[in-house]
């Protein structure tokens, strides 16, 4: 088992209310239902690392009452009002920490990426990131809650990661950086989804079992 923990930020499920830009090509309802199928993915992977501990920070109903099952295998927490900094200094602080602190953009996120972002932090590590092809980062990782690191950063941008990698440096933090992944936020980043698992039959089941009841069969 890692001595890190894991977290996730979701939102509930509601058309209107996630994947907005993607839902321009592919409608509300196709677009939460997709992002249902993303959030049971993320937690699957989370609940398979071996993190000591697996917390999802929501938005609206907790996934407990919108994934169909009783997951007893995590806790939930309500996200903290504000701005996406205000909401990772909130969660960082209720830990527990070190804490990995992933979204649910990126359902087909290869076991071994996650395992090495936890390992770099159970080595020591004060701050862990991973690069999105979009400038963003898959995950944030923290060894104790700093909320100092997320002050004034462009969140939703493609200077996000730079500028967390900047104000890392700046604060004088050990940072160790992972190997990047991808996203899904646009019809291109769905298209590129549905390629890579083509390659790769095990990868996020409930998104393939998803497109493959609306689109042709991403195998």
């Amino acid at each position: 088992m890692h001595d890190s923990n894991l977290g996730i930020f979701v939102k509930e499920p509601r058309p209107g209310r996630v994947k907005t830009r993607l839902a321009r090509t592919i409608g509300d309802a196709r677009a939460a239902d997709l992002y249902r199928a993303f959030v049971a993915d993320t937690v699957t992977l989370a609940l398979n690392s071996n993190a000591r501990h697996c917390r999802i920070f929501h938005d609206g109903a907790p996934p407990s009452a919108w994934m169909g099952s009783d997951r007893g295998e995590f806790s939930e927490l309500p996200q903290a009002e504000g701005d996406l900094g205000d909401r990772l200094r909130s969660a960082f602080t209720a830990g527990p920490c070190p804490l990995l602190m992933l979204g649910s953009d990126s359902p087909d996120l290869p076991p071994e990426l996650l395992r090495s972002a936890l390992e770099a932090l159970d080595q020591g590590a004060q701050t862990v990131l991973g690069a999105t092809s979009d400038g963003g980062v898959w995950c944030i990782g923290l060894d104790r809650a700093r909320a100092e690191l997320f002050a004034d950063i462009p969140w939703s941008s493609t200077s996000t990661g730079d500028a967390l990698r900047n104000r890392a440096d700046a604060l004088g933090l050990n940072r160790i950086e992972v190997a990047p992944w991808y996203d899904c936020d646009l019809q291109e980043d769905l298209d590129a989804l549905v390629v890579r698992l083509r390659g790769r039959p095990d990868a996020a089941t409930m998104t393939r079992r998803f497109l493959s009841q609306t689109d042709p069969d991403p195998e």
